[in-house]
């Protein structure tokens, strides 16, 4: 028997995981694209701050600034090398305006370059340490959705579980009854899905109940129509024993018959009776002749 409460655990704890991992590749692939744009607002920032000085700042400020790893070049107007951050470093030949990615022998870098009055400046940075740093952030920005994950899974237990503590005090009140506690189920508290199902057992219980109601006044019944009957029998056996003639015994022998016929269809018709479903069955009712009925009840009892 497969568990509600766990189906819909697992079930909602997937749809949720399913969910985070696609919220976390769409945050990902976003702080990607933010921490590209971020570092390229630096290098331009950097090549700006470097347009209008005439002598350029200590190198090292550049290349730890953040902890990036940054190399500055500046060209006079005719080609001229004026300024290198990095000594032996590569040497950007190409100076297009803007931002360009340049490929060297051993590195490939995102380079911005810019044109003033009278130089020049082009800004690089390895397009790997870029993208270390771009997955790194976007790594440590996943961490609050990491921890997302086993705390939406214990909600979702806790939620299944007081939502179906309804179905529990429902069982734990039928499971206390005996066989003749009938009595309706209280539908308090009962969610609406569950709410015709326990209608439904409360239509069952109250068709019990008419059952053995009816049950009941079928076997008193029973017993007070059979009394007369067996109470006439018993008297005509006595007759019959206590004959002294043969005519009186061939008459009491046949009243003895027609007692035992007149119980016989009596039985039958109880028989009937109790097959026969009330709440569905029309009642039919038969023309009855008094003066025979009453006729056969002195026969009877006459012997009395």
């Amino acid at each position: 028997m497969k568990s509600i409460k766990t189906r819909l655990s697992v079930y909602l704890s997937l749809a949720a995981m399913f969910t985070a991992v696609i919220i976390g590749v769409i945050t990902y692939r976003h702080t990607l694209i933010e921490n590209e744009e971020l570092l390229d607002y630096q290098l331009r920032q950097i090549a700006l701050s470097l347009r209008d000085q005439g002598v350029v700042a200590d190198p090292s400020y550049y290349q730890q600034a953040d902890g990036l790893d940054v190399l500055i070049q500046i060209w006079t107007s005719n080609g001229s090398m004026l300024y290198l951050s990095v000594p032996g470093a590569p040497v950007l030949d190409k100076a297009t305006l803007g931002f360009t990615n340049v490929d060297t022998a051993k590195r490939r870098w995102r380079v911005y370059s810019m044109a003033t009055r009278d130089r020049i400046i082009q800004v690089a940075q390895p397009l790997e340490l870029r993208s270390d740093l771009a997955a790194s952030a976007a790594i440590r920005s996943l961490t609050p959705l990491l921890a997302f994950v086993p705390l939406m899974a214990l909600m979702i237990w806790w939620t299944v579980s007081s939502s179906l503590s309804s179905l529990r005090r429902v069982a734990g009140d039928v499971r206390k009854r005996d066989a003749r506690s009938l009595d309706e189920v209280a539908m308090i508290d009962i969610p609406e899905e569950v709410a015709p199902l326990i209608s439904a057992l409360n239509s069952l219980l109250l068709r019990l109940k008419k059952a053995f109601s009816t049950q009941r006044n079928f076997v008193a019944d029973a017993a007070h129509e059979l009394r007369s009957p067996l109470t006439a029998l018993k008297l005509q056996l006595q007759l019959l024993a206590s004959a002294k003639s043969d005519e009186t015994k061939i008459m009491a022998l046949d009243q003895l018959n027609q007692g035992v016929d007149r119980a016989t269809h009596l039985i039958e018709q109880l028989l009937t009776a109790a097959r026969i479903d009330w709440d569905d069955e029309p009642i039919r009712f038969v023309p009855t002749d008094l003066v025979e009925l009453t006729r056969q009840t002195m026969a009877d009892l006459y012997p009395a």
